[in-house]
Order: structure tokens, then sequence, then C-alpha cells
């Protein structure tokens, strides 16, 4: 059976501000030959995935919740004969809730349209929440189910109602487990040994499917033992009698358990799949028992044993849905570990070819839908910029580290060369580790870039940080219109701000040098002053200020680096900032360059998450003089959003024709080039490459143009790696 995957382009509207929008648009990308059709989807981690019918076709989709980035990503069935085919559909993602750590779909009520079981959105309880989907005209909807008690399901306790238990680091089994048509739940108790089954007694007091009337009627669900000091599962000889523990063996006590439950031989009542947080692999529990008592008299803890079994680091939860359209459940697994779980060939897809009521899971693909995205591993980060001379701004991607099962985890930067066009940009990856960064693989670390021309030799230079809070500057000896040629020093000048150091490059206080903003994971924006000059720049190795603009009334506590991105726009400095929840904020500075602060104008951009440990970059990528959002998640993918805000909007020195001349127009063997300060010069042709790259002086430069042919032409004006503005003339 062939696999393929489509991404159709697409907008996506995110209103804010005035009535302004931002829309998604989708680059292509290319890696190792093959054209990346879910490139931009944003990356997926360990997601829980469920089947839907989006567009109500009669077909069902694929719903996936991603835990890492804490996004729900939305997969619309094409229904192809070719074989496993879907398309990225963000459209749909706006519909559901913000969610957390994990979210089932499921039809409680049996009317056609599945509901959301997930962590309530309560922070800190460890239980469960409903959405109840239904459907206007054609159109998916989902609203909070609310209980007398709680927004959650809730068993009696005392003399009032307690949420029903499930851990935050759990994925319970939401299914029908006694067969009597409403929906029950198994999740394992406090301390992660036995397995609870609640029972929904709605069916039973004659009040419908569209209620929950939860009892707790078994503590330990199938009479085994799950030892809370390993992976270990023992059975029960007896069905009447829950299993014995095990003794401590000294290793640390854990808990931390996902559960499937499904009836795999037909006979009524369910066997469970079981993920643990100690386990590399996934245990399958054979059900001699009925469907209100069970019993499990056999394991296979290598499961499938009797195909490949699965085996990935750490912690798996398995679903099972129907991926390729045959009317039988298949089997995905992936890891349930946030951060230090496998990032590469980790959604294993097992389709069923054996029948419904006797299963046969035959591993198909590891890398399920993410073989088709850009990915970083995680924590992805990008930076923008023309790293190959032609005039075409690239892309780099750092990241936390790609961590291959049974391999170092190792810390890389991608890198991507613009193929295309400046209107139209296409992504080739040309390197996987640029700059031989996986060097640090004993130590992998994440990985933050930054581009800007630090010593105005017409070429961008390169800063890094990195998860120890260090700084890497990469000096780039091209020249302008060259291919980089970098050499770095390492840690520099004995920088560190803590954790994740995040840099960003502009000039603060309007000396005309290129100042640095460092963000980290304690709620701090860094700022280092550049007392050198334009040729070399000097930085202290202690920030000037720790909480530049007073973003935060608070620091010094763990959440996430301030990923900013800085721009000008009308006169006033602004800037987007990316959270650690996911949130794309709009501030406006206020007072002086050094002095004032960040006035927040929108809390949240779009009001659309696009993901957790948000990092932002700023660039015009497809040249139509409008600011594009280039933005990396905790999922490792990108995405690109425009913004409503025009390049040249900015009101410095170099925006009118007064500043910069060129003439005569047209030209012949030389065109002059009028400026009142030192720039750099490219010179491009109508297919934008670059053909001629010098300095202006302070007054008049003269440029030989008699080689060149008869055309149209383009004068790109750039200070300290920023274009200022970009003029045309005929030879």
């Amino acid at each position: 059976m062939n696999k393929k995957y489509i991404v159709y382009l697409f907008v996506l509207q995110l209103g804010i501000l005035s009535g302004q929008e931002y829309k998604a648009f989708y680059p292509q990308f290319y890696a190792n030959g093959n054209r990346l059709e879910m490139a931009t989807a944003g990356g997926l981690r360990n997601a829980r995935f469920s089947n839907i019918d989006f567009n109500n076709d009669g077909v069902k989709d694929i719903y996936a919740f991603d835990k890492t980035s804490g996004r729900s990503l939305c997969f619309v069935n094409l229904n192809s004969s070719e074989g496993i085919e879907y398309r990225y559909a963000p459209e749909y993602e706006g519909i559901f809730p913000k969610i957390q750590n994990w979210a089932l779909l499921h039809d409680f009520n049996k009317d056609g349209v599945e509901d959301i079981f997930c962590l309530p959105s309560t922070p800190g309880i460890p239980g469960i929440e409903v959405w109840r989907g239904k459907r206007q005209g054609n159109e998916l909807r989902f609203e909070l189910m609310k209980s007398p008690f709680y927004d959650v399901i809730s068993i009696p306790a005392g003399n009032g109602f307690t949420n029903l238990y499930n851990a935050i680091t759990d994925v319970p089994a939401i299914i029908d487990v006694d067969g009597d048509g409403d929906t029950d739940v198994l999740s394992f108790e406090l301390d992660g040994s036995f397995l609870n089954y609640h029972q929904n007694r709605a069916v039973e007091k004659g009040l419908g499917l569209d209620t929950f009337v939860m009892e707790t009627r078994d503590i330990c669900f199938g009479k085994f033992y799950e030892n809370m000091f390993s992976e270990t599962v023992v059975l029960s000889n007896n069905k009447d009698q829950c299993a014995s523990g095990l003794q401590d063996d000294g290793n640390p006590r854990h808990t931390g358990s996902t559960v499937l439950a499904f009836d795999n031989d037909c006979d009524g009542d369910m066997e469970v799949i079981l993920g643990d947080v100690a386990n590399t692999r996934l245990f399958m529990l054979t059900n001699g028992g009925t469907n209100n008592a069970a019993w499990m008299t056999s394991q296979d803890s290598k499961f499938p044993s009797y195909n490949i079994p699965v085996e990935m680091n750490l912690f798996i939860a398995a679903f099972l849905l129907d991926v390729n359209n045959d009317g039988k459940k298949d089997l995905i697994a992936t890891p349930n570990e946030t951060d230090g779980g496998i990032n590469r060939e980790h959604i294993w897809l097992y389709l069923n070819t054996g029948t419904a009521c006797a299963p046969k899971f035959e591993l198909y693909t590891k890398q399920f839908l993410v073989d088709e995205m850009v990915s970083a591993g995680a924590k992805s980060d990008p930076a923008i910029g023309d790293l190959t001379g032609d005039g075409l701004p690239d892309l780099l991607l750092g990241g936390n580290g790609v961590f291959n099962q049974g391999v170092l985890k190792k810390c890389r930067l991608n890198f991507y060369k613009n193929t295309g066009t400046k209107t139209q940009p296409e992504f080739t990856l040309q390197e996987e580790d640029y700059l031989n960064m996986s060097v640090l693989s004993t130590q992998p670390l994440a990985l933050s870039p930054a581009l800007a021309d630090m010593d105005d030799d017409g070429d961008l230079d390169l800063w890094l940080g990195d998860g120890n809070g260090r700084l890497y500057f990469f000096t780039n000896t091209a020249g302008p219109g060259g291919q980089a040629n970098f050499t770095y020093v390492y840690p520099y000048n004995n920088i560190f701000v803590g954790q994740d150091a995040k840099p960003c490059v502009r000039d603060v206080n309007g000396d005309g040098l290129l100042d640095l903003l460092v963000g980290e994971q304690n709620n701090e924006l860094n700022l280092f002053l550049n007392t050198g000059t334009k040729n070399n720049p000097v930085f202290p190795s202690t920030p000037d200020q720790r909480n530049y603009g007073s973003l935060f009334s608070i620091t010094d506590f763990y959440t996430f680096n301030n990923s900013i991105a800085p721009f000008e726009n009308q006169g006033k400095r602004m800037a987007y900032i990316g959270f650690e929840d996911g949130r794309l904020s709009l501030y406006e500075w206020s007072g002086d360059g050094i002095n004032g602060k960040w006035v927040l104008l929108d809390a949240n951009v779009g009001k659309v998450h696009r993901g957790n440990k948000l990092n932002t970059e700023l660039a015009d990528v497809n040249a139509d003089g409008i600011w594009d959002l280039v933005l990396g998640n905790f999922g490792g993918g990108v995405q690109f959003f425009t913004t409503p805000f025009l390049v040249n909007s900015s009101s410095t020195q170099y925006s009118t024709d007064d500043n910069i001349q060129i003439y005569p127009n047209p030209a012949n063997d030389f065109l002059q080039v009028k400026s009142s300060e030192q720039l750099w010069l490219i010179v491009s042709d109508a297919q934008g490459k670059e053909v001629y790259a010098q300095r202006t002086s302070e007054a008049l430069t003269s440029i030989d143009i008699k080689e060149l042919p008869k055309g149209m032409y383009f004068v790109k004006f750039l200070q300290q790696g920023k274009l200022i503005t970009c003029k045309k003339f005929i030879k």
C-alpha cells in the first residue's frame, strides 16, 4: 500500500487588533529529494490520536493532540484508492479548546459527533473534563459540559462529589466497558498500581446516554498489579482477588501509565494495552473473565511479539483508530514523555491485516505523518537571512536535539537553502548538521540562532544561544554576495544568562551600533549594550539590564525564554514575543531606548494556539513588503504567517528618495549613487541574481555597469545587514 500525504494551501485567518488579519502561508519544503507535503504543520512529538469526521463527508479523519507543543492538529482523510492519503487541515484547529497533556475523542452520547475527553482546564486537577461535540449546519462545535458540582466527570465522596482521579501524566481509557451503551472510564489509582474501573450508571438509572453517573465498580480491574518500582505487571491466579504487590527492589518509586482498552477477540470483555513510565515497550493483557468481572490471564510483554514489537524510549502510549479506511482499527504507538522521549522514528503505525475480531498488527511506518513535516526534534527556533549570497532569504532552524532510539541525543542546526524565487520561496534541506554542532552530543543543548551583520562588512554573522545559557559568535568572512564562511568563538566573553539563551540583535539606544537582547528561562530579557564600533562590536560579560523593558514584575522563576522579534512601524518600536504557554503577544515600546518599557497591545495575537514555548522571527520571506512571522515551538516544527505591518513603514532616515538617490535612469556605462552615509549596496538582475556589490561612500559612488546586459536591475541598500531600501534602474 502506498503512503501519500497532501497539504492544501488553506488560509488560516487570525483576526487581531482593529480587525486586521494574520494569515498562514505555506512555502514548499524539500528534503532528500522529496517534497514535504505537510512541511509547515508545526511538528508532532507525542500526539494522542483519535478518529473524527471533520468535513461531514462520512469518512473518518484524524485528530492529533500533541502533548509537547500543546496543539490540536487536524488531518482530513482523502479516502484515496492509492493508499493512505491525508491532508493537513489547519482550518479545523480553531474549533478545539486549549488543552493540556492529553485528549481523546469519543462519541459518548451516540449522536454521531465525537466529544472531547481531556485533562481539566483548571490547573492542577488530575481528572477528566468533557466537551460535548455538535454540528451547527455543517460546522463542528464543542461546548464544555457542566455537572452540578464540577466541570469534570465526578464520583461520590462523603457528602458530596469529587473529581474522578486520573493522574496528570496518564492517558486513561474512555470506553463502554460493560456493554450497556454508556461510557465508562479505566484509570490508575493514586500510586499507579491498580487500574480502577469507574462504571457509568446512567443507563441503569434510566438517565440516558448523555449523562455521567460514575461509580468506582472495581478498584483492581483485571485483578493485575503494576509494580510501583518497575514496569513489571503481576497477574492474579484468582479471578476474585487482586494480585499481590512486589517488594521494593531499591529502584526509585514511579507512577505513570497509559491505558488502551478494546475487545480484541469480540467476546464482550476488554483487553488492555499498557504503557508505563519505566518501560520502553507495551504490555498487552488478555482478559479471561467477563465484561462485568475482568480477569487478566495472560500477557504479552513485548507487544506485538508476533510482529516487530514496539520499542521506544520512553513511556509509550497506544491508540486504536482506522487509518486506511478498511473498517478495522489500526494501532499507533508514540512516546508519552514530553521532552525525554525519542523524536525520530517515534510515531509507529501498525496496520490491522487481520480481522476486527482477530486483529493482527503489522508495522507499516515509524514516522506516520511526521515524515512529511519539517522537524528540529523539539524547541525549534528559526532565523531567516541570506547565507548563500544569492539575494534570497534562507532558513536556519535550531532545536534541542535529535534523539533516536539507543543513540545519544545530538543538538543540530538545520540549514534550508531558499531554492525558489523572491516572491515564491521554497526551502531545500542542505545540511542537517550545519556547522557541525552535533559535536556537542555529550551535552545535548537547545540551539537558538540569530543573524545580523555585526561588523558592517556586508554579510550576516551568526549568534547561537545554547541550553546552558552561553553564547556562540560566528564571524562571517564571506563578504557581500558570498557563500557564508564562519569562524566562531565560544563561550563568547563568558556571557551566561541562564538556561536556554535566546539572542536577538537590534540597535536599542539609537547610536548606530547593534546591541544584544538575550532571553532565557527565568522570565528575563537581558540587554547587552555594544560599546565597540560598527566594525568591531564589544559587549560586557554581564548584562546592562536583566529585565529590559520591564516585561515581568517578577523574574528569576522558571517559565521559558522571552523570544522577542522587534520591528518598527510608523516611527514606533514594536515587538512580538512568544511565551511558554503558546501565546504570541504584541508590544509597543514607551520611553527612551534604555529606560523605557514594553506596553502590551495584544496578549494573544490571533487567539489561536500555535504551540508551547513559542519562538519568533520576523522577515519579509516572500518579498511582498509585509513583515512575516516565522514561528518555532516545542513540537519542533516551523510555521509562517503574514502580519498587518509593512516592512518600509518605519520612519528611518533612509525612507525617502532624498537620502539615497541613483541616476541617471536609464543608465549606460555608469550608475551614480548618492548617499548621506556609508551603506552596502547589492545589484541584482530581474531574476534576482546578484551581479555586483560594494560599499558606498558618504557622498557619491560610481558603479561601472558597462559589462552588464541590457535590462532591468535592482539596487538593495543595507545597513548592518538590514535592508534599508531597494531601487530600480534600467540599463
